[in-house]
C-alpha cells in the first residue's frame, strides 16, 4: 500500500504520496519493491485529483475508468467525480476478489481532491474497510500504509504555507520509509488550485524533479 498525506488550505489543497510499488503474496505478507516511481496522484478531472493506496493494477484500472468519464469536459460537478470513482473503485475491488478468492485483503483507499464549484478546496476520503463509504475530510489526514507512523513524525506541527506543507509531508514520507518497508523515500507532490497544478516528484535528497505533468485551465 501506498502512504498518502493531505491538507487543504484557503485556495489549495496539498497532497503527497510516497511512490514504491511492492509485490504482496497471497498471505498478504510484503515482499521486494517492483518499481520506485509509480504515480499513485493523477489529475482525473479540472480541478480534481485523486490519489490512490492498495491494490495496484485494481486502482489503476479505477483511475482509467474515471478518467474515461470526465475525458474532455471543461466543468464538472464533484459529486458526480466522487460518486463514479465510489462506483468505478467498488467494481474493481469486487472484481479482483472474485478473480482472487484466496487473496489476502490488503485494502484499497484513495483521497479525492481539488478545488470545487464554490471556489473553495476539499478533500473526501474513502477506504475499502467502510465499503468505500465518502467522508468528507477537514483537517490534515495520512491514509494507507505506515499512516501511523507519518502522523507521528508530523505530530501537531502547524503549518503556515504551502512551502512548509510540502516540507512537513515530504519528511513524513522520508521518515515512516525507514522504518515501514512498503512505503518509499521518494515522494509525490500535486497541489492544487482554481486555475493549475503543482506536480513534482522529490527525490530521497529532497530535491524537486523535473514535474511530471503540468495542467492549467481557465479560472470561472
Amino acid at each position: 500500500m501506498t502512504l498518502i498525506i493531505a491538507e487543504c488550505f484557503e485556495k489549495a489543497v496539498v497532497v503527497v504520496s510516497d511512490m514504491r510499488r511492492v509485490a504482496v503474496d497471497e498471505k498478504g505478507v510484503t515482499g521486494y519493491a517492483t518499481k520506485e516511481n509509480s504515480q499513485k496522484i493523477h489529475v482525473i478531472a479540472p480541478r480534481v485529483g485523486i490519489a490512490t493506496s492498495g491494490l495496484g493494477s485494481a486502482s489503476d484500472a479505477a483511475v482509467m475508468g474515471i478518467k474515461a468519464s470526465f475525458q474532455g469536459k471543461a466543468h464538472v460537478k464533484i459529486s458526480q467525480v466522487v460518486l463514479c470513482a465510489q462506483a468505478c473503485f467498488s467494481f474493481n475491488y469486487e472484481r479482483f476478489k472474485i478473480a482472487n478468492p484466496d487473496y489476502h485483503d490488503v485494502g484499497m483507499s484513495y483521497v479525492i481532491f481539488g478545488i470545487g464549484e464554490d471556489g473553495q478546496p476539499f478533500v473526501y476520503g474513502c477506504e475499502s474497510s467502510n465499503g468505500f463509504q465518502v467522508l468528507e475530510i477537514k483537517d490534515r489526514v495520512a491514509l494507507g500504509s505506515g499512516c501511523i507512523e507519518a502522523r507521528n513524525v508530523m505530530g501537531e506541527t502547524e503549518i503556515k504555507n504551502l512551502d512548509e506543507a510540502t516540507g512537513v509531508f515530504v519528511n513524513a514520507v522520508r521518515e515512516t520509509s525507514k522504518s515501514v518497508s512498503s512505503v518509499g523515500d521518494v515522494a509525490h507532490m500535486m497541489l492544487i488550485n482554481d486555475n493549475s497544478v503543482q506536480d513534482f516528484i522529490i527525490d530521497s535528497e529532497g530535491d524537486f524533479v523535473k514535474p511530471l505533468s503540468v495542467h492549467t485551465w481557465p479560472v470561472g
